[in-house]
């Protein structure tokens, strides 16, 4: 169970949000007109970018399906510098479930830090689609042949192997200090801006080893030029180029570290037009191409949850990423 204290108030702030969509009136909008406009997906990023691409594809499924029955789905890519932008749009659109957001961990890291212009509370969990892994990975000609090696090394020699991955408060940071944690030893990070400059500083041999998501690596691993030591997640990948690396679980250290991508709506919402919502997004994960164009092409694993148990799952985050981040010195 989660604390009642986790976020320093009387109920988790994802529950919060959970009571209040559940309570009646908290949406103008009823189930047995929805939708009665276009939907408007909301992807942060770029065009071309992780949810950018989840977002069309999803739009593209309902469409065909005619899930969302003759009205128009729109993707609407918002925050190319920043994921802010799409926020502060979603939420002036505050309890209207025509406008939906996906995103990933960063919508709660961004709080914890201080950095986010929204409280937790102010969305509406309605569904996880997917998980995104955080893999180590290094040079096929490395000293390090497997997870153990690079362990091995760092407990004899601590905080020298240089490891690159992301922010010092992202998921590949909070993955690494997970196994860090498990195995007993220390490295030396490397923060990088972003997955494609992790993957050139770790194939140049910047870096001894590094942590990400899949994607990040893929084309390199499927080259043979980059090698998988560990997955952290609870399964082995069933994407062919992923389906040797080992997880750290098999290798003796229990282990699983992942981003979710979800699916949010601003403010509360009619339970029966979450329910409605639940469904549609479970009948995208259900489509072949869901996972074949979108969980294999970035080394994720289709993995739905509904509203509820997205929601405990959220929670429980919230509690996993603050313990990581205050231990490591990054929020107080």
């Amino acid at each position: 169970m989660i604390g009642s204290r986790s976020l320093g108030g009387f109920v988790t702030a994802f529950a919060v949000a959970a009571f209040a969509a559940a309570m009646p009136g908290a949406s103008d909008v009823q189930a047995a007109e929805y939708p009665t406009q276009p939907i408007i997906f909301v992807a942060p990023g770029t065009l071309g970018g992780g949810s950018d691409v989840q977002a069309r594809l999803a739009a593209n499924i309902a469409t065909a399906s005619g899930i969302f029955g003759n009205q128009p789905i729109a993707v609407l890519n918002k925050g190319g510098g920043g994921s802010q932008e799409a926020f502060t749009f979603l939420l002036s659109h505050r309890d209207d479930p025509h406008y939906l957001l996906t995103f990933q961990a960063s919508l709660i890291t961004y709080t914890l830090l201080g950095e986010a212009q929204y409280k937790l509370e102010d969305f509406t969990p309605l569904a996880n689609v997917a998980i995104d892994p955080v893999i180590m990975v290094t040079r096929a000609d490395s000293e390090f042949k497997t997870l153990d090696d690079v362990i091995k090394a760092a407990k004899a020699a601590p905080d020298t192997i240089t490891t690159g991955g992301g922010g010092v408060a992202g998921p590949d940071r909070m993955g690494l200090l997970r196994l860090q944690e498990a195995a007993g030893f220390t490295v030396r990070y490397v923060p990088f801006a972003g997955g494609g400059e992790i993957h050139r500083n770790v194939l140049g041999g910047h870096v001894q080893v590094a942590v990400g998501n899949p994607s990040d690596f893929m084309a390199s691993i499927e080259a043979g030029e980059l090698v998988g030591l560990a997955l952290l997640d609870s399964e082995r990948s069933t994407v062919p180029a992923l389906a040797n690396v080992p997880t750290a679980k098999e290798q003796g250290y229990d282990v699983s570290f992942a981003t979710f991508r979800g699916w949010f709506m601003p403010g509360t919402v009619d339970p029966e037009v979450k329910k409605t919502l639940e469904g549609i997004f479970k009948q995208v994960t259900e489509h072949p191409d869901f996972k074949e164009k979108y969980a294999d092409r970035y080394g994720m694993r289709v993995a739905y949850m509904n509203s509820e148990d997205f929601t405990k799952y959220l929670d429980e985050r919230v509690v996993e990423f603050r313990e990581l981040l205050t231990k490591s010195g990054v929020i107080k």
